[in-house]
């Protein structure tokens, strides 16, 4: 085998991230230059990202290496396709996040990693670096597994939501209802240029009405809060609460449905007045802090070559939390139309609130949803 280059970016801000696992991957990966070499580049700003690539035009890596949740893999690879116009032949995501979704997918990422960092033992991040080296050093093919990329009006990323996804997303980081009512009217008054530092000013904003979250004290160390799962638990109570009393404030904040009009490649959804929730994903399944504990809600996400699984939701939450063994099991749910697209576009006559990655982003009253490419994600045998 040649040798391989690589060019691995860390998100220093990152929920799971310490300085001692980056250097101990770096380590690895390095350690024979005659057969593997590259860049590290680690910084708590991503917003210095497209300068950093913009210095490094002429260096093609064949390995992108990603350290952070979900958010950071979107953010990266929407910056090194718009620099550099494309991306490397092989992806290597270490969980290094708060929501790490993307990489439990593929085997990445387990709940165990935050305790195994705290008494120095080998996380799963460790373990991908241990396997390429391994790779690379003896020759070996490396294994990928291919999922599709989705562009969101130019920005890219696996996992997106509208509607209901969001919201919970909101409630997943602790955040309130008033809150998320509070941005939708900011966003109604303000220009579009403006919308991420208004959600930025939102988000920060102290709440006159803390959370679960912020107000529980989870002990020494908050490895149950910071591993995600203290969300996971919240979100779900909130959520089954909110399906049994749908006349509460929460269970009308879920089934508030989507303002405007949907189109399935070029074609009308019929129904779309009655949808409250739109999934679309690039691989299979999403948890709430619990890799065990998964939810296929697009089960073919990854079976139709040039196309992404597209879900729209007519259902009652309390038809959907009746249907969790049917999600467990990656079946299809009453209530809910899947399909495979091209392209989906949304239209609205007011700002569209959705979720990409697990981070809160609003579009100017049309998104379209696309296919962009498929990725190699490099996964241990």
């Amino acid at each position: 085998m040649p040798k391989l280059t690589h060019l691995t970016i860390f998100n220093s801000k990152a929920g799971s991230y310490t300085r001692r696992e980056a250097q101990e991957i770096k380590q690895i990966l390095n350690q024979h230059p005659e057969k593997l070499d590259g860049i590290i580049f680690n910084s708590p700003d991503l917003s210095k990202l497209e300068q950093f690539l913009m210095e490094h035009k002429d260096y093609h890596p064949e390995i992108l290496g990603v350290g952070g949740g979900d958010g950071t893999i979107s953010r990266t690879l929407t910056a090194v396709k718009e620099v550099w116009g494309y991306l490397p032949e092989y992806l290597a995501f270490y969980a290094l996040g708060t929501v790490n979704n993307a990489s439990a997918n593929f085997g990445l990422a387990d709940i165990t990693d935050k305790l195994w960092r705290k008494l120095h033992r080998k996380t799963s991040p460790l373990g991908l670096a241990d396997y390429i080296h391994d790779c690379i050093y003896s020759s070996q093919e490396i294994n990928t597994e291919e999922v599709p990329l989705l562009d969101v009006n130019g920005q890219k990323g696996l996992n997106l939501g509208f509607g209901a996804v969001p919201k919970l997303i909101w409630t997943y980081y602790g955040q309130t209802m008033k809150r998320y009512y509070q941005l939708e009217e900011e966003l109604d008054r303000a220009s579009p240029n403006n919308y991420p530092w208004l959600i930025e000013k939102v988000w920060k904003e102290k709440a006159e009405d803390p959370s679960f979250i912020e107000v529980f004290p989870f002990g020494n160390g908050d490895l149950f809060k910071k591993s995600g799962a203290a969300s996971g638990v919240y979100t779900g109570v909130v959520s089954a609460l909110a399906a049994v009393f749908p006349f509460l404030e929460r269970g009308k904040f879920y089934a508030e449905t989507f303002p405007g009009k949907i189109y399935l490649d070029g074609k009308e959804f019929l129904n779309s007045k009655k949808v409250n929730a739109i999934y679309v994903s690039a691989y299979e399944k999403f948890n709430l802090g619990f890799r065990q504990l998964s939810f296929a809600a697009t089960p073919e996400a990854k079976t139709r070559k040039g196309k992404v699984q597209v879900v729209l939701s007519t259902a009652s939450l309390f038809n959907i939390v009746n249907q969790i063994p049917t999600l467990m099991e990656g079946e299809h749910l009453k209530g809910c139309h899947y399909q495979h697209a091209q392209e989906m576009r949304l239209e609205a006559d007011e700002p569209i609130i959705c979720q990409l990655d697990a981070e809160i982003m609003a579009f100017d009253k049309e998104v379209t949803v696309k296919y962009d490419q498929l990725l190699r994600v490099i996964v241990p045998r």
